[in-house]
């Protein structure tokens, strides 16, 4: 529990976190894009 603490703590982690949480939402919204692209095309 006392490395969770030091973690949430370390700038560099908090940093990883913070840019990891972007490029996964910026996937999931790129991903949704293709998708209704592609159902258009077909329509």
């Amino acid at each position: 529990m006392i490395q969770d603490i030091t973690l949430s703590q370390n700038k560099e982690y908090r940093n990883w976190v913070k840019e990891l949480k972007q490029r996964y939402l910026s996937a999931r919204l790129k991903a949704s894009v293709d998708a209704n692209r592609t159902l258009l095309e077909y329509y």
